[in-house]
Parts: C-alpha cells; structure tokens; sequence
C-alpha cells in the first residue's frame, strides 16, 4: 500500500521539510533531517523522512550508487573523486556517525583516486567566528552562500585535483 503513494509522499515531505525548515537548536540555524544520521541516535530519527529505507539500507544504497559510478569511470579511464561538505547540523553538533571516516573507507574501497574532505575547514570556521552559519549558508537554508562556495572551491585547488 505504501508503494501506491510514493509521489504524494515526496510532495508532502518537500512541504514538511522545505517550507516548514528544520531548524535544530538556535532557532535561525536550519538544517536538514538527512544530516540527523550523524548527530542523532539512529532509532531517534524521524521514520517519516527515511521510510522506505533504514539508515543501515540508506547507507548500502549510497554504496551501491557509488560502486555503479566506479565502474563507469573506470570504464571510461577517468578518476572519480569523492567531495563531502558540512550541512549545518553537521558542524552544530557532535558527531554519533563519523560520516567522514565511512566516506574515507569507502573511497579506499572503490578504489577512487582521493576523498575531497571540506569537514576540518568549516569546522575551524565555526570554532573562530559566532555567526558562522549566517556567513557561511544562505539565511534560511542548508545550502551554501558565496562564501561557503568559495572555501569549498579553494579546497578542492588547494588539492590541486
């Protein structure tokens, strides 16, 4: 039954969770439920957001995606780099899932050629400047604004990828 309702269920959760924003702690802070994975108890989350999957399935999911996207690259001998970034949840709380260690080990699995970790940058933003979300995301939302992007950009040429 719930497979016949997949569409209404994505409309609804984009209701829910974009123009009802989920704000965590600090009220003009906002994140994404997503992003709990790291910070919250796995049987704490909201079962609404991640239906059908668990975190575990999630999790695989993503893997499995991955492991596709290798082959392809490979296929046709281009490198595959992984990038991960901080939403804001990520750099507000302590982390319960080290989603960058996962990444890490799952790079070396995949045998891709680096993982891009943009995590420490943020982090030491936020630890030296009070209103780092409102500098570094755009007011309201969990995307970057033009100077989260631009520390994202220095990362990846400071890699020299």
């Amino acid at each position: 039954l719930r497979k016949n309702f997949t569409l209404t269920r994505q409309i609804y959760l984009f209701i829910k969770f974009n123009l009802f924003k989920h704000r965590i702690g600090d009220k003009n802070i906002y994140g994404s439920p997503a992003a709990s994975i790291t910070w919250k108890k796995w049987d704490e989350l909201d079962k609404e957001y991640y239906f059908p999957y668990s975190v575990e399935q999630s999790l695989e999911e993503t893997k499995r995606s991955l492991i596709n996207l290798r082959k392809i690259s490979k296929k046709n001998m281009n490198d595959l780099y992984l990038i991960i970034y901080p939403w804001p949840d990520q750099i507000k709380f302590v982390s319960k899932f080290d989603w960058e260690k996962w990444v890490k080990n799952l790079c070396i699995e995949l045998e891709c050629s680096g993982v891009i970790n943009t995590f420490p940058k943020f982090k030491k933003y936020s630890k030296n400047n009070k209103d780092w979300y409102h500098d570094l995301y755009v007011d309201g939302d969990i995307h970057f604004n033009k100077l989260g992007n631009k520390m994202i950009f220095e990362e990846i040429i400071g890699n020299n990828y």
